[in-house]
């Protein structure tokens, strides 16, 4: 494999964490392709356990890319994703971002992050 070959640099079962890790690989210039081999019908990420979901970088990117992942679990202690769907309990899944910024002002929210958009929230 050389520099030039395209290279995996994350895996997992969730297309929420794959849209997740994409993001803060994008904000860092890095592009990111999402695939999956699982059986696509309208959505070709929704995966939920029926698959994997792979990050593929261009090659000379995927050392910079991994490190990236990697250090941002480190200085957060936490994972670089959170497999979670965005409702309040007893209300379904938020589809659309005007749904999702009436969640953030009727709940105590901090902040909603949508791309490179960042909104706070009133209550929090």
């Amino acid at each position: 494999m050389t520099d030039s070959d395209p290279q995996v640099v994350f895996r997992t079962h969730s297309a929420i964490e794959a849209n997740v890790v994409i993001g803060l690989l994008e904000t860092r210039g890095i592009d990111a392709v999402a695939s999956s081999a699982a059986p696509h019908a309208i959505f070709p990420l929704t995966v939920n356990g029926l698959g994997e979901v792979r990050l593929t970088v261009r090659g000379e990117q995927a050392r910079r890319a991994r490190r990236l992942i990697a250090e941002f679990g480190r200085q957060t202690g936490v994972p670089v994703v959170v497999n979670t769907s965005m409702n309040v309990m007893g209300e379904p899944i938020v589809n659309t971002p005007a749904e999702a910024h009436r969640m953030l002002v009727q709940t105590d929210m901090d902040c909603l992050v949508a791309g490179d958009c960042i909104v706070r929230g009133g209550r929090g």
